[in-house]
């Protein structure tokens, strides 16, 4: 059966009055060839309440007849109590369906809940060792040093290729999408070098299968046996960083938090697979047409449909594109400049103009919107593939330019160049740009020119992750959190005058750290995953005390289906435009601001009008419903250009981007995460929509064929969460991981780092022990009306109950 389906006052919405449950399946992974391996039994974090929420009836109540929240006895645990609402948010859906409301004892709404007392891990472990294909010979150092030879001569060709192209121009135009997506995924320096060394490995593993004569499916595993630092590519093998075990905060790339495995989760780190890929050889060439249909054939079956979910706020789109910031950036390759792929008019270039690491999408003739303007190409260029971790050939892996953990580094950066270029070095804050006095937003760098310019140029924000101009509501979430560090390091400096501007910076940052933390994991991810896969895989916080889960064993590395097609879910909750409400009674609207204008044009920001109406809009805002259908500004419109009618085509990329990193079908999937594989498609009505089962039965040869973002797009929503059952299938493995191997996880005891309860700061007052955060955006000077509804997705209502920070 298919699972059922605001400047300088600043005052904090919870985002879980934003973060709406929607009707999970528990999801057991698997890995290939292995079951997985739990730290510990499954213990209940959240106990059977639905019996006391079997509204209207279990429900106390006073002799009036009003719901009642009976006080904890020193006694007896705390199975209920009235508390801010914010501190319900695991018990959202319970309250949603089943109101509990209460007085809190300062007089302010309240919702009656339990507290969660315990946690426990139940994350799958990664196998340590591989099952590898055995040589079909022994080889030779001759012929190794010779493949070495040949993969080292074809990158060099490929430089100078690069140092043609940029003599010679050959780069996508400035205004132009193409431009603007190179932008957004450009490699760094330090991504660049890691890529070329990558691509040299990759490349001499190319030929060392050709002379093994190794059938696609075991090459990339064969190969394993060799090591690269037995050849003249040991350089590229990447060395072990010292530590210092009492360090007591995190350092800058993520390097060190494991002290056993000190690179696992550092930026410039490959991607970790849950499957082994499947590329055509075996080791990077993608699967093309005729085996799978051509991208724009598959990408045409979404259809750009208004259909807005009236529980879910626009916010847990932006919050979740933050969080990916945070944790993932697969670059691609570039030159001096970005590679141009096909012309400014997005036609195919000729193969002698052509980058040896193009990838372009073919748009077929017949596409309605393209074929009107003549558009036959996309510009798509690789990924940047890394030195395997383990410095041995075979098949490729894909470059994550940021660190794996979530540590704001979105805020601050992935490396120190970059945390420290945004820093002022002045009791401990960053860098603001300051207009007409009092209005702050994020520090502007005049030498970038990747944003979309006009007669008065271009203006680029900077911030810890380079997509940060993207659009505007990302760009709204940067400039919070900088507000936010800044009047924190403030505080403290007044609390701590003793403290330096170093101390001040590294203290702010770890509290910023912890709340981006527990924003994510107490209210966006129960509102995707729902209550029953937050239990099953430990994801819950605390309401008091600290977590002992901590697992060094535990690799808390990004994997490719995750960054490549799970966690792109939140495309399918993209609005074309955003409301602009002038005034905090919501009584001025001031039209809409159309997503498919300001692509990589954050010139709005400079406004505080339009910033203050973005943030109503991140309260009233729905998100659109999540199915398979998209909004046209990123279907069609991708960072088009005021200069283009047209733009990219972010369905297409994404199926595209699979293909480059070698995802293997939907199907597969299935299996790992505890089902039974569909043996056709008709199989796949348990868990995927009908509309869509019907449309790709006639694209895909093979029910194995069903790429992992077809199929993330189509699922059926879990019960209580938003995403189907296989994509929170590899979501929730994922942040069990983050939350689990991270040894500065803000809820770990017993570490020199751990916070301490009873300091004296306030900032720390804020969430230990440790739930405290009230996520609220405050708009202006006005006190907030006392609106009571009976629901608690009133933002007014609940945020009249919310504390000051």
């Amino acid at each position: 059966m298919p699972l059922s389906p605001r400047l300088n006052s600043f005052k904090w919405l919870p985002l879980s009055c934003l973060f709406v449950l929607l009707p999970v399946a528990i999801c057991q992974y698997q890995y290939y060839q292995y079951s997985p391996v739990y730290s510990a039994p499954l213990v209940s974090t959240r106990p059977d309440l639905s019996y006391v929420f079997n509204y209207p009836y279990n429900v106390l109540r006073t002799p009036g007849g009003e719901p009642w929240c009976p006080a904890a006895s020193a006694n007896q645990p705390p199975l209920f109590q009235c508390k801010p609402a914010i501190r319900c948010s695991p018990w959202f859906i319970e309250l949603l369906y089943n109101p509990w409301w209460c007085t809190a004892a300062d007089g302010s709404f309240g919702a009656c809940c339990p507290d969660i007392l315990k946690t426990t891990s139940s994350v799958a472990r990664f196998p340590e060792s591989s099952k590898l294909t055995a040589m079909p010979r022994d080889i030779t150092k001759d012929e190794m040093s010779r493949a070495v030879t040949v993969a080292r001569q074809h990158v060099e060709e490929i430089s100078a290729f690069e140092w043609h192209a940029w003599t010679n121009m050959l780069a996508p135009w400035q205004n132009s999408a193409a431009y603007s997506y190179s932008a957004t995924t450009y490699a760094s320096l330090i991504g660049q070098q890691e890529g070329w060394k990558g691509l040299q490995s990759v490349e001499a593993s190319r030929k060392l299968a050709n002379v093994l004569k190794l059938e696609p499916k075991y090459a990339g595993f064969a190969l394993q046996h060799l090591c690269v630092k037995e050849t003249a590519l040991s350089s590229i093998c990447r060395a072990q960083p010292a530590c210092n075990a009492s360090a007591l905060y995190r350092t800058y790339d993520a390097s060190c938090n494991n002290l056993a495995y000190p690179n696992w989760g550092r930026s410039n780190s490959p991607l970790e697979r849950i499957l082994p890929p499947q590329y055509a050889d075996g080791i990077w060439a993608p699967r093309e047409w005729p085996g799978l249909p051509p991208v724009d054939t598959v990408s045409r079956i979404v259809q750009d449909v208004d259909y807005p979910d009236n529980q879910l706020t626009i916010t847990v789109m932006h919050w979740g594109q933050l969080v990916a910031h945070d944790i993932t950036h697969v670059p691609t390759f570039l030159n001096n400049s970005a590679i141009q792929c096909c012309t400014g008019d997005g036609k195919y270039l000729s193969p002698e103009r052509t980058h040896p690491l193009c990838f372009p999408i073919d748009v077929d003739h017949d596409n309605e919107f393209y074929s009107q303007f003549g558009v036959s190409c996309h510009d798509f260029v690789r990924s940047v593939v890394a030195p395997r971790e383990d410095c041995k050939f075979g098949y490729a892996d894909q470059l994550n330019q940021n660190t794996a953990y979530l540590d704001a580094s979105v805020i601050y950066g992935s490396t120190e160049k970059v945390a420290r270029s945004l820093r002022e070095y002045a009791g401990g804050r960053m860098r603001v740009t300051v207009i007409g006095g009092d209005y702050v937003v994020l520090p502007v760098d005049p030498d970038r020119k990747d944003c979309i310019s006009d007669e008065y140029g271009s203006q680029c924000f900077v911030a810890g992750d380079q997509r940060v101009n993207q659009y505007t509501g990302l760009t709204v979430l940067h400039i919070v959190w900088l507000r936010l560090h800044n009047k924190y390091a403030n505080q403290l400096a007044l609390v701590n005058p003793q403290w330096d501007d170093e101390q001040l910076y590294q203290e702010t940052k770890k509290i910023v750290s912890a709340l981006v933390q527990h924003i994510t994991y107490n209210e966006y991810l129960p509102s995707v995953l729902g209550p029953n896969l937050m239990e099953e895989y430990g994801l819950l916080p605390l309401s008091t005390g600290y977590t002992y889960t901590y697992d060094p064993a535990v690799k808390a590395q990004i994997t490719n289906e995750f960054a490549t097609a799970a966690f792109r879910y939140g495309h399918s909750l993209i609005r074309n435009y955003n409301e602009l409400w002038l005034d905090d009674t919501y009584s001025h609207y001031g039209g809409e601001l159309y997503l498919k204008d300001w692509f990589n044009n954050p010139k709005v920001l400079f406004d505080p009008v339009i910033f203050n109406a973005l943030l109503r809009h991140f309260i009233t805002g729905t998100a659109q419903n999540f199915d398979e259908n998209v909004a046209d500004a990123v279907h069609h419109y991708l960072f088009k250009s005021p200069y283009q009618s047209w733009g990219l085509d972010l369905i297409g990329a994404n199926l595209w981007r699979g293909r480059d990193h070698g995802i293997a079908g939907y199907n597969f999937y299935l299996e790992a995460c505890g089902s039974k594989r569909a043996a056709n498609f008709d199989e796949l009505l348990a868990f995927m929509r009908p509309t869509v089962v019907e449309k790709i039965k006639y694209l895909y040869k093979s029910v194995d064929d069903v790429d992992l973002f077809v199929g993330v797009l189509g699922e059926w929503s879990i019960k209580g969460g938003i995403v189907g059952p296989v994509t929170s299938c590899i979501m929730a493995d994922q942040f069990a991981r983050l939350k689990d191997g991270d040894r500065f996880f803000y809820e770990n005891g017993k570490q020199p780092h751990s916070f301490t309860p009873g300091s004296n700061s306030p900032n720390l007052k804020i969430f230990l022990v440790p739930t405290g955060f009230y996520s609220v955006y405050e708009f202006g000077q006005g006190t907030v009306r006392h609106i009571r509804h009976s629901r608690l997705d009133d933002p007014q209502r609940v945020l009249d109950s919310i504390p000051n920070v």
